[in-house]
């Protein structure tokens, strides 16, 4: 797992360098981490500290619109467990970027397939996204999240911080 996670530092770093996320058109690449988990752990799911839950997703934002743009992408979740859990889905939403000069915001739902040990299960789930412009090139990604797998027959909220980076002009 930790070899797993300095690869994506890595390559977060690396894309650092090139192109970062603020205008639309364009192909972004998001990573961000759930930090209670990861300071506090979670009682409803049973989990110590020091577990990581690393959500990745590409996005492909549509052009501008009067106050905002649609966005469509796919979004590959893992959380570090005794048995790994990992989580695919397809999303798509509506970011508000026309209101303030330094912060967007945006809706999504999603649809996806969850894998936990041997049991694979269809999940949806929801979200609202808090986008802060810290650099012409970096933006700040602030998300709550709420999913839910048929399996565990419970929705599950979490807060997740992260960072935006453009991949492509379109």
């Amino acid at each position: 797992m930790m070899n797993a996670l300095f690869m994506l530092s890595y390559m977060l770093a690396t894309l650092l360098f090139g192109q970062v996320a603020m205008a639309q058109e364009q192909v972004s690449f998001q990573l961000q981490l759930d930090p209670i988990l990861l300071v506090a752990g979670s009682e409803s799911r049973d989990l110590e500290p020091r577990n990581i839950d690393a959500l990745l997703k590409i996005k492909w934002e549509f052009a501008q619109a009067k106050k905002g743009y649609t966005h469509f992408g796919g979004s590959y979740e893992l959380i570090d467990m005794p048995t790994d859990y990992h989580r695919f889905a397809l999303e798509g939403g509506y970011t508000f970027n026309q209101l303030f000069d330094y912060l967007s915001w945006g809706f999504y739902a999603d649809l996806g397939l969850s894998n936990y040990g041997a049991a694979t299960d269809f999940t949806y789930g929801f979200g609202l996204d808090f986008n802060f412009r810290v650099h012409e090139h970096l933006n700040l990604v602030l998300s709550q999240q709420t999913t839910r797998d048929t399996m565990l027959q419970t929705f599950i909220g979490k807060f997740l911080i992260g960072v935006q980076v453009e991949l492509a002009k379109l």
